[in-house]
């Protein structure tokens, strides 16, 4: 189970957020500038692929102040290298799997090289963006081992579209940008959570929504992330926001706004209390 699941099998756990938040403050101020040309199950394939293309531009913005660049695609090849190692255990379909997946990522890392070097264009990743998603699928799912590999061209120009409309100063950092920071022990109380980027002392989220009819879902996230981050101790957060890729707009508020007229150390404990007692199939009262 992840935070994902954890929110959507929950109805208590959805409650604990309406009953603080009654109402999600998110307002964005701009119109869309990438409209969306495919169905709703292209979306979570083409909001993996930006996520890679943006942490690229990210870490080329940033040079020496980035943080855990480390790939979920990676850490599925690390499960699974072991057929080369002893290829004479297993299967030559399962020894072709994992070369597949080596060869995917050895691609994607030797482009972004360049990329970093000035010798590519980000648009330019767009191919090796939607490659790795595949094994992202593979390793959050845990399904689609054959479909590896296979992906869609058709959605390279959508991400090329959002690629084009980035404010690199909306990502510049001062001190230290985090690329998919984890929650550590805290995360386990969820089943499991990362967040998109911590940039300075601003904790953020990154959607590709083609509207804004999920808010509450992405708000709820959010904060749900903030308070594994207040659990976990490790990092200073001021502000949480969600940078609207589809809008070029990046929507803030910063924690002493979030938490006016509320008790913060009171809304850690109960979270936490809320999600042990769900993983353990118990319900407290709600806050």
């Amino acid at each position: 189970m992840s935070l994902t699941t954890t929110y959507k099998s929950h109805r208590e756990f959805r409650a604990w957020f309406k009953n603080i938040w009654p109402k999600v403050p998110i307002v964005l101020s701009n119109n869309i500038m990438v409209e969306s040309k495919f169905g709703q199950g292209s979306s979570a394939v083409i909001g993996t692929a930006f996520d890679y293309l943006l942490r690229f531009k990210i870490k080329k913005l940033n040079h020496r102040r980035v943080r855990n660049d480390t790939w979920l695609s990676e850490a599925y090849y690390e499960r699974i290298r072991a057929y080369e190692e002893v290829r004479e255990a297993f299967s030559e379909e399962q020894f072709s799997h994992a070369l597949i997946v080596k060869n995917i990522i050895k691609s994607a890392r030797g482009k972004l090289k360049k990329y970093l070097s000035g010798d590519l264009e980000l648009e330019d990743l767009c191919h090796d963006a939607l490659m790795l998603t595949t094994i992202d699928v593979v390793m959050r799912t845990g399904m689609f081992h054959d479909q590896i590999g296979e992906i869609n061209e058709i959605y390279i120009d959508e991400l090329k579209g959002m690629i084009k409309v980035i404010d690199d100063n909306k990502f510049r950092v001062k001190k230290l940008a985090i690329l998919n920071p984890d929650f550590g022990d805290a995360s386990r109380l969820v089943g499991g959570a990362d967040a998109d980027l911590i940039l300075d002392k601003s904790l953020l989220d990154i959607k590709t929504s083609k509207s804004l009819a999920t808010k509450r879902k992405m708000f709820d996230q959010l904060v749900a992330y903030f308070m594994l981050s207040k659990i976990q101790g490790h990092y200073e957060i001021e502000n949480i926001g969600i940078y609207f890729a589809r809008f070029n707009e990046l929507w803030s508020i910063s924690v002493t706004e979030l938490f006016s007229g509320i008790d913060i150390n009171y809304c850690i404990s109960s979270f936490a209390d809320l999600a042990l007692a769900l993983r353990h199939k118990r319900l407290p009262p709600q806050p």
